[in-house]
């Protein structure tokens, strides 16, 4: 096969190769990949996939193209500027920032193919983005290592960042506070949550145009441990759609069955705490690319810890309509325990049992909530969301 090809890998093992003529990409495993007798997960799609050795899509593979940057987005924009290249050119894109994209794979320009690997161009240091990593998402966020009093770029070493700094933007002013503040209350509520801290925005070592807001969210990667990549993949890769399909690709009853079909019943039991999660702290935007698998050992799939949980009730301008429809509920407002029921119905979790989890989910939020400390906007917001949703209105938060 004869074009540009990029060489694949995962947790150091040789996957395979990515071509991509502008029209049609093709993904190849190859046979040592096949035949290693310990073999790392790239990912789900793939792992029910394995005989189909050689396969193609119209466009950019969707697996692909969630590892990066979202189009359209502010850190698409950034890097893009900043490696002198189009944003819209995907390919070219993942070659130059495959050495540091989430979890463990590694995608390099491959010279060992058909076609010479193009020059890649260095950006200029001082430069707003002087180092090469990618985050998935839409929002403007980076990739940096140290402490979070002393925060500095990873200029070599990919492995050693360990802190994700989102940006946010004056039309959602105290979103740091509104993330850092919903985190600390799951964690307190015994979910897995990494390591969060609210800081100003002066103290990160960027420079040139940022929003003007005062303060950065800090969250712990959870896929760079002690310098060891952890790999992991977003539901949107599960299921190899586009991150533009993260709303309508699937809903809460299919996350759920996927999560079982993956994770056992143990794992779609979790799947149904995390949304009430959603609904509890009334976060409307849990779309695909914020449920995540993680690969502790390279092999088995378990779920990531919480990330990306805000109260997007305290934004008037943010929809109210869910990110994955709950049964026939659209709306965060619409939400009754016969929906959950129904959703839990799909893997054979019974009405009681689900009843069960309920009451424990909302039970450790309900005790919690009094600890944290919320913002002002919060404190009074989410008791009155509370009574406002069916699930949650018989539970009462104060």
């Amino acid at each position: 096969m004869s074009g540009r090809a990029l060489r694949v890998s995962v947790g150091g093992q040789l996957v395979g190769h990515l071509w991509y003529d502008g029209r049609r990409s093709t993904f190849q495993l190859h046979e040592s990949y096949l035949d290693a007798p310990r073999r790392q997960v790239l990912g789900q799609h793939f792992e029910d996939r394995l005989h189909r050795v050689a396969r193609s899509c119209k466009g950019f593979y969707p697996w692909f193209e969630n590892a990066l940057p979202e189009r359209g987005g502010a850190l698409r924009r950034l890097v893009s500027r900043d490696l002198d290249m189009s944003d819209d050119d995907s390919f070219e894109l993942l070659e130059k920032l495959g050495r540091d994209l989430p979890g463990a794979v590694e995608i390099v320009g491959d010279v060992s193919m058909d076609a010479p690997r193009p020059h890649v161009t260095e950006p200029e240091l001082g430069s707003l983005n002087t180092h090469r990593f990618s985050l998935g998402g839409y929002q403007l966020k980076f990739s940096l290592s140290g402490t979070p009093d002393r925060l500095t770029f990873e200029h070599r070493d990919a492995r050693g960042s360990s802190w994700i700094a989102k940006v946010g933007t004056e039309a959602f002013p105290g979103l740091a506070e509104n993330e850092h503040a919903i985190l600390s209350w799951c964690r307190a509520a015994r979910f897995d949550v990494p390591e969060t801290h609210v800081v100003p925005l002066e103290s990160l070592p960027l420079s040139g145009s940022l929003p003007r807001v005062p303060t950065a969210f800090l969250i712990r990667r959870y896929d760079r441990v002690q310098g060891r990549r952890v790999h992991q993949e977003d539901f949107a890769q599960v299921l190899n759609v586009p991150p533009a399909r993260k709303y309508d690709a699937t809903d809460s009853a299919g996350l759920v069955k996927l999560a079982h079909q993956v994770l056992g019943p143990s794992g779609a039991e979790e799947a149904l705490r995390r949304l009430v999660v959603v609904l509890a702290t009334g976060n409307g935007d849990a779309h695909l690319k914020n449920w995540s698998l993680t690969y502790p050992d390279g092999q088995n799939p378990t779920w990531s810890p919480l990330y990306d949980q805000v109260a997007t009730v305290a934004f008037p301008s943010v929809s109210k309509t869910l990110a994955l429809r709950i049964g026939s509920a659209k709306h965060l407002h619409e939400v009754s325990v016969d929906h959950l029921h129904w959703v839990a119905s799909k893997v054979g979790i019974g009405a009681p049992r689900c009843d069960e989890l309920v009451e424990e989910t909302l039970g450790r939020l309900r005790s919690t909530f009094p600890e944290i400390g919320m913002p002002h906007a919060l404190e009074d917001l989410l008791p009155a969301h509370w009574s406002r949703v069916p699930l949650l209105r018989a539970h009462g938060l104060r």
